[in-house]
């Protein structure tokens, strides 16, 4: 779209280190979750970063809201990275209510803030203790969060036909059904292209979620080995050299 030949561009993926982003044992897990005051029967969803529009946060907490109408054990952590973009999550949900009104007060009593910055180890304990992953992303160059939660043990529900697909499958996520769309239908002087998220898929996959449907398990966890393996740091190092 920006004009430069499909034959001069290469893809270097990030990656994912196996010595910081490994899964959880049983007893760090649960004191983990007994710090946040959340129960053995909560249901933990995930999405941590920049908070910014392409990130899809605004449809997550819809969904979510909706979610907790029938799942009243369903809890959803946002963790910001304000100190690196500046835009906080407790703002996302005040923009979210000046545009479509207050949350109801049990989803709102139902989602827990992080807004401090956290170590790797830390990192590691906020998606290991977690039930699911959720990335309803509308632009997106790799999505490094979701390939750690998934090397942490915690499954994902991603948007479909996006950068994920290169490590999510039916092993290790659930996909959002999305369409693509023109950046400038939107009236948008970029050109390229967008996802546009279903939030009733987005809804959908988060019951199933809820439900057992991806949970971790053998084919989980084979699928998680090969993709540290994969995607390793030194992996991406390795590609990057070969082109010089």
């Amino acid at each position: 779209a920006y004009g430069f030949p499909s034959e001069k561009v290469r893809v270097i993926p990030h990656g994912v280190s196996s010595d910081f982003f490994y899964p959880l044992s049983k007893h760090e897990r649960d004191a983990f979750r007994r710090d946040l005051d959340i129960s053995d029967d909560h249901f933990v969803f995930l999405n941590l970063g920049a908070m910014t529009l392409n990130k899809g946060a605004h449809l997550l907490i819809d969904a979510f809201c909706q979610l907790r109408q029938h799942y009243h054990h369903a809890r959803l952590v946002l963790k910001d990275s304000s100190g690196l973009y500046g835009t906080t999550a407790l703002e996302v949900i005040e923009d979210h209510a000046k545009l479509n009104g207050p949350l109801p007060a049990d989803a709102a009593n139902s989602i827990f803030i992080v807004p401090s910055s956290l170590s790797l180890s830390e990192m590691r304990l906020l998606y290991g203790g977690s039930d699911a992953y959720v990335a309803p992303y509308i632009a997106e160059g790799f999505n490094l969060p979701v390939i750690e939660a998934i090397a942490c043990g915690t499954p994902a529900i991603v948007t479909d036909g996006g950068s994920t697909d290169d490590f999510c499958d039916a092993t290790n996520s659930l996909k959002i059904r999305s369409d693509l769309v023109a950046n400038r239908d939107r009236d948008s002087s970029i050109p390229g292209y967008h996802l546009d998220p279903h939030l009733g898929s987005l809804l959908e996959q988060m019951e199933r979620a809820i439900s057992g449907a991806i949970a971790p398990g053998e084919s989980f966890e084979r699928g998680r080995r090969q993709l540290v393996e994969k995607f390793s740091w030194a992996a991406a190092a390795r590609q990057l050299a070969e082109l010089f």
